[in-house]
């Protein structure tokens, strides 16, 4: 298969940049003079504007033929075991066309071969377990190893309907778990969807376009051309960098789950609580079956997200149960009360998880799994200590003689 003949290191960031200029050409795409690919030490490879672009000029236009469109429909095994849901048809048709690899154009091989499975070893699903004991307690380690153990259960539903021999793989059980692993995570970090024409494809030389917390550029599918388009959202200055949004309303740690990377300057800054649910309050209780609840060894816990000058689910249901109480501003209070005690909960037990544990070693290096882990963690400890302030500056106001805390009032203070 084409991961079998993958280099043992990826690309050099010229050779990446060379590889892209040449994939444009070979599959006609077209590139304005005002679209360049740049790149910088511990960067890779990203866009810029060559020189001033105009809102609404399209700067690549790369043809539907020319993306992982022309694997086909395959054999048709991939389409059954999907069940017709976007992302798994893609991996199984991602897989199938490995196993296969001679009925792969050679644009489209060209570009598999540019991401080998090292490209991935910075994805959380992938890091060593000194590295993901540091997010045990947190919601996005427990979603990691969640998403190991669908994996898993994936991989044998696969074995167990034959998959592999169906297709022609001549894989050991090693190479057939890292193949899938590989599928999945290209698919999850590299591919588009595309709701105008409702499919989710791979799209090669425009993911190397970076996401950016302002973007300036969007992806549209052009139906009278049938092709895949990059289209300035704003002016472009000479020397800008072109950036797209890759997931609509995604915050920090969104990105950082499914792309593998910690961007602090994103708009949307949340954090997220893990709350065994036997701690939690009788006022949450009641919402049952609505709990967004991860199960993990010590029992099931509760996941709500809380931003600074932002009204989440659960200050809303806190609110919600405080409106039958006679004494509204009580209700408010006791609320808030709430909030606060369930942040210091949850900043206690991630203080306590690692006591003597990872963090008390040494500096790890600065790129490592466990040093991003860290990041992370300190990350949503600077979220919810703001978090608390702000409740702090609303008691504050209150005690004044402002109006009861409530979640709107939160946000007015804080801003």
């Amino acid at each position: 298969g084409l991961l079998l003949r993958f280099p043992n290191t990826g690309m050099e960031l010229d050779s990446r940049i060379e590889w892209a200029l040449k994939f444009a050409d070979s599959v006609g795409a077209t590139l304005h003079p005002g679209f360049s690919f740049n790149g910088s030490a511990g960067k890779g490879v990203f866009a810029t504007a060559a020189e001033p672009v105009t809102r609404g000029t399209v700067l690549v236009q790369l043809p539907l033929a020319a993306t992982s469109e022309a694997l086909g429909e395959g054999s048709g095994v991939a389409a059954a075991l999907a069940n017709g849901e976007l992302t798994t048809r893609l991996v199984l048709r991602l897989l199938e066309a490995l196993a296969q690899p001679a009925s792969v154009p050679e644009f489209l091989q060209s570009y598999l071969e540019t991401m080998p499975r090292q490209y991935f070893e910075y994805m959380p699903v992938c890091w060593p377990k000194p590295a993901l004991e540091e997010l045990c307690h947190c919601a996005v380690g427990l979603r990691v190893l969640e998403e190991k153990k669908r994996t898993a259960m994936e991989l044998r539903v696969l074995r167990d309907a034959d998959f592999f021999t169906s297709v022609g793989a001549q894989w050991t059980a090693e190479e057939e778990e890292a193949n899938f692993q590989w599928c999945k995570l290209m698919v999850q970090t590299r591919a588009f969807h595309l709701t105008s024409i409702d499919r989710k494809l791979l799209l090669p030389l425009l993911d190397l376009i970076n996401a950016g917390p302002k973007a300036n550029c969007a992806v549209r599918f052009n139906q009278e051309l049938q092709a895949v388009e990059i289209h300035a959202l704003t002016d472009l200055p000479q020397g800008q960098e072109i950036t797209i949004t890759y997931k609509l309303e995604a915050d920090v740690l969104d990105h950082f789950e499914e792309y593998g990377f910690l961007d602090q300057r994103m708009p949307i800054q949340t954090a997220e609580l893990v709350i065994p649910v036997d701690h939690l309050p009788d006022t949450l209780k009641v919402l049952g079956s609505s709990l967004p609840v991860l199960e993990t060894a010590a029992g099931p816990v509760a996941v709500f997200w809380v931003g600074c000058g932002m009204t989440g689910p659960l200050e809303q249901a806190l609110e919600a149960a405080a409106e039958h109480e006679a004494d509204q501003q009580a209700a408010a209070m006791s609320a808030y009360a709430h909030l606060r005690s369930l942040i210091e909960m949850h900043l206690t037990s991630q203080s306590v998880a690692t006591n003597g544990g990872p963090t008390s070693s040494s500096p790890p290096p600065p790129n490592s799994p466990l040093a991003v882990a860290r990041r992370v963690r300190a990350y949503e400890k600077r979220v919810l200590q703001g978090k608390l302030r702000e409740i702090s500056l609303v008691f504050r106001t209150f005690a004044s003689g402002g109006h009861p805390p409530t979640a709107h009032n939160a946000q007015v203070a804080a801003a």
